[in-house]
């Protein structure tokens, strides 16, 4: 399955997984997961999600993982909004999942790019307001679309909090 997906042939790892189904052999959340990765890198971030609400209704339980690999595929898919909705059920314990610096980073970064600085700056002190420690991969993005909004001040404060 993960080599089909990562070859883009995601129709043939779906036909290895309806046979695992099929013959009522065991599947594990990598697997789903390797999955919804490959369904997101193909440009069908909305066959990923479908596919994950048909798992979701039939009791499979997802991890971080999972919904790390959502928000960048939508991301990626230019659905910030849908991205930010999918980390707000996360926040609200609506899958059973805490949100992760990569969920946030990712939301950050999608914000920024399309230039949303004061949405990516209130993403950025919800994730620490909630013990969440940003990475490399949160202030990247943050500081150069601060510095390109010509907030210089707020950029400096930001590399400086780093150290």
């Amino acid at each position: 399955i993960n080599c089909f997906c990562h070859v883009g042939k995601v129709a043939l790892a779906f036909s290895v997984f309806g046979k695992l189904l099929k013959r009522g052999l065991p599947y594990d959340v990598v697997t789903v997961n390797t999955l919804i990765n490959g369904i997101c890198l193909n440009g069908a971030v909305s066959t990923a999600l479908k596919f994950h609400d048909e798992m979701l209704a039939d009791g499979f339980e997802f991890n971080e993982i999972t919904y790390g690999t959502l928000i960048n595929g939508l991301c990626d898919a230019g659905k910030t909004k849908v991205a930010v909705r999918l980390l707000r059920m996360i926040q609200h314990c609506v899958f059973n999942v805490k949100p992760n610096v990569v969920m946030y980073s990712r939301i950050i970064e999608a914000l920024c790019k399309e230039g949303l600085v004061n949405e990516a700056c209130e993403w950025y002190y919800e994730m620490v307001g909630n013990n969440v420690e940003p990475t490399v991969f949160t202030f990247r993005p943050l500081v150069r679309a601060l510095c390109v909004a010509g907030w210089l001040n707020e950029a400096v404060w930001r590399v400086e909090g780093v150290r």
